[in-house]
């Protein structure tokens, strides 16, 4: 009986840590777990140096020493640098901090919120490991306690300095030793079998009469060669002992791994009376080192190598084509929308999926190149040993690759419901250890979201200018986050007027003044924003800056009546707590909830159409206004347009730049323009610049306006200039 593996939560949130012990608790009963806590990593660090741990949940953002720092510490120090690691993390959750993760030594990372069922999936995955380590743990330190058993017997024989009979004596004086769960035999100084034990019996199936004096090769199964038993018997011989494993034949007939250790017992004269030789079959040990590789180094799931393994090929490979001059190439491929085959039928005909992509890829393949998956919906494709030039080996690889796509695109059968999918696959060749193998996957992982944006089902291969753009925009998401920690954004304003001229209100739109980059558009930084969750920090900071100008304005009576338009971005509106956020800053400010206006785009429909109009009617109940931007670009549609609790339309400045030199965009005007008039919507035009622009929307019924023509957006001192001219 095994002692409880032990877990070790580490997470500065001691409500994170709760959360854990309860998931573990509350659905992973029968776990032989004991769980240890730590809420930085100074104190987790304390912990190890007391306890063993088989598994490490990590938070990566924490005061003191973050996730990654403690992970390299734990790596380079010795008693601790086996220990598996899982990161946990809600906030680093892009492809560069989980690869960062990877190299910080994790076997996985997971983001938050986290998936109970995968947790404990990796949580008694891990725990099997530790548990079938102290098995053999147990059983090696067994192994070495009956050698030392086995020495002290040989000592005590060879100082009795008597006979056989006194030998023999001797052993039955440590009958415990001698009938122990290892198997006993004890030959003469011929070879011939004297005595035996009960497990000997148990193990090879033979009874003590069966064997009594005959030589041991009765169980000789025939699998050792001939130079393999000599060696073992020079070794016996000229050291006294041998110890190894061998193949025997049960008496039934088949065949069995043993462990064996070879003594031989001397006596007074140095020479040789008995030998005794110890045995256990080890093939459940074997099956457990078995199944302790398919854990360590293979997915559970399709039972392809797992990453871990796939980087040591990846780093053999890479060494053997700089030594024999041969290229190499990693295929990274991810499945189309293997999302919505989850969300729609399930996670079990996703993995049904997943185990047939397997296949279908090991049969696209070599049998010396390696398949591998890295997790979810992404497998690695290896293929070493290229040869020709780089222009041959480009076409046969693009070959091999139209192969595998073609193949996982063909129509799936899963529990007799067909299913299409199909394969986005990037291509990144290797040749002379030109690159390191983290390198390597992140090439063709770049590659593989160019198949994705050239409109998935295809193959891309890498280019170095992928690389700069994504290291470009990594060091811009970088600085984007030092920003909102600094503060380093201003709001600008763009008047919005009516048909007479008159100032009704502004357009709050962010700007960055970066200290090193200087002035960074939003068209720059504003998409990068959205990928990650750092738009909702700003989302949050324009709402409250803006609301905190219409409290300035409101004791002016010149701007009291302005109002001030500020967009908000999907995610924002996607908050559960939006409006509620909404209804505490306008409270907070005590500001007229009608002077704020909300900017939302088309796009926000898409997901919920539902669930976005009842936010927009709960944002009108607290009396804020409504801006549909950008209509006719993206998803307009009658038939919901009447459902939106909608102040304004806002036409899109692509509209009106061609509007006096293209009857289709003077169309498109009109028409949006009659639309919200049956609809009693307002209509303001935006990227008005010349006066013939201006002159025709008036033309065509439109009464507000923002543009160049009147205004480029201006510092709040410039603005409150404007509206003194």
């Amino acid at each position: 009986m095994t002692e409880k593996s032990k877990i070790l939560i580490v997470d500065d949130k001691k409500e994170n840590i709760l959360a854990l012990e309860l998931t573990i608790i509350d659905h992973g009963q029968g776990l032989p777990v004991e769980i240890f806590t730590a809420t930085s990593g100074p104190q987790a660090l304390k912990l190890t140096l007391h306890h063993d741990f088989a598994l490490i949940l990590l938070d990566v953002q924490m005061p003191e020493m973050d996730g990654f720092e403690l992970a390299e510490f734990l790596r380079v120090k010795k008693n601790t640098q086996q220990i598996p690691i899982i990161f946990l993390s809600a906030v680093y959750s892009s492809e560069y901090y989980i690869m960062k993760g990877f190299e910080s030594g994790a076997v996985d990372f997971l983001t938050k919120p986290i998936n109970p069922n995968i947790l404990l999936n990796k949580i008694q995955t891990f725990t099997q490991l530790d548990q079938q380590n102290k098995v053999l743990e147990q059983q090696r330190q067994r192994i070495e306690k009956h050698n030392r058993s086995l020495k002290q017997i040989n000592k005590k024989l060879h100082d009795q300095q008597c006979t056989l009979k006194e030998n023999i004596e001797s052993l039955r004086v440590l009958a415990t030793v001698f009938e122990s769960g290892d198997g006993i035999m004890i030959t003469n100084a011929d070879s011939k079998i004297i005595q035996v034990n009960a497990a000997f019996q148990d193990i090879t199936g033979y009874s003590s009469h069966e064997v009594i004096g005959k030589n041991p090769r009765i169980l000789n199964s025939n699998r050792q060669s001939n130079m393999f038993m000599e060696h073992m018997w020079v070794q016996v011989l000229k050291k006294g002992s041998w110890s190894g494993e061998v193949w025997d034949k049960h008496k039934d007939g088949h065949l069995y791994p043993k462990h064996m250790i070879i003594t031989a017992v001397k006596n007074t004269k140095g020479l040789t009376t008995e030998y005794v030789s110890i045995f256990s079959d080890t093939t459940k040990r074997n099956r457990a080192e078995q199944e302790i590789k398919k854990l360590a180094f293979y997915d559970t799931l399709t039972s392809l190598p797992n990453r871990r393994l796939l980087m040591d090929r990846l780093g053999v490979d890479l060494l053997a084509s700089a030594r024999c001059n041969h290229y190499g190439a990693v295929l990274f491929l991810d499945m189309d929308k293997f999302k919505s085959l989850n969300d729609t039928l399930g996670h079990d005909f996703g993995d049904l999926l997943l185990i047939e992509v397997a296949n279908r890829i090991k049969f696209c393949v070599r049998e010396e190149d390696t398949a591998a998956r890295l997790g979810g919906d992404e497998f690695i494709i290896l293929i070493n040993n290229i040869e020709g030039t780089k222009s041959a080996v480009s076409h046969k690889t693009a070959l091999i690759a139209e192969k595998v796509r073609s193949s996982l695109s063909a129509p799936y059968l899963l529990r007799g419901i067909k299913y299409l999918s199909s394969p986005s696959i990037g291509v990144s060749l290797y040749h002379d250890n030109n690159v390191s193998s983290f390198d390597l996957l992140k090439q063709a992982d770049l590659a593989m979201y160019q198949a994705k944006e050239a409109g998935r089902n295809c193959v891309r291969f890498f280019d170095p200018t992928m690389q700069l753009e994504v290291e470009s925009r990594a060091s811009l998401e970088n600085d984007l986050a030092l920003a909102v920690l600094n503060k380093q954004f201003n709001l600008y304003y763009q008047v919005q007027l009516n048909s007479e001229q008159q100032p009704i209100g502004a357009e709050a739109l962010i700007r960055w003044n970066q200290p090193l980059r200087g002035e960074v558009s939003p068209t720059d930084f504003i998409p990068i924003a959205e990928a990650s969750l750092l738009i909702l920090d700003i989302g949050d900071w324009v709402l409250e800056t803006a609301c905190q100008q219409l409290q300035l304005w409101s004791k002016n009576e010149q701007t009291s009546h302005l109002t001030l338009a500020v967009n908000v971005s999907v995610k924002q509106f996607q908050q559960a707590n939006f409006v509620k956020k909404i209804t505490d800053i306008l409270l907070r400010f005590n500001v007229d909830a009608s002077l704020l206006k909300l900017e939302l785009t088309e796009s926000i429909m898409v997901e919920n159409i539902s669930l976005g109009i009842a936010k927009m009617h709960d944002l009108k109940a607290i009396g804020v206004s409504l801006s549909l931007d950008d209509f006719g670009t993206g998803y307009s549609s009658l038939s919901y347009l009447n459902q939106l609790p909608m102040d304004q339309i806002k036409i899109d400045k692509s509209f009106v730049r061609d509007i006096s030199s293209d009857k289709h965009s003077e169309m498109m005007v009109k028409a949006i323009i009659d639309i919200a008039k049956i609809f009693d919507i307002c209509v303001i035009a935006e990227g008005v610049e010349t006066e013939a622009q201006l002159s025709l929307l008036k033309q065509l019924g439109c009464k507000e306006f923002q543009g160049f023509y009147f205004s480029k957006p201006v510092p709040i001192e410039q603005f409150e200039s404007l509206l003194t001219c």
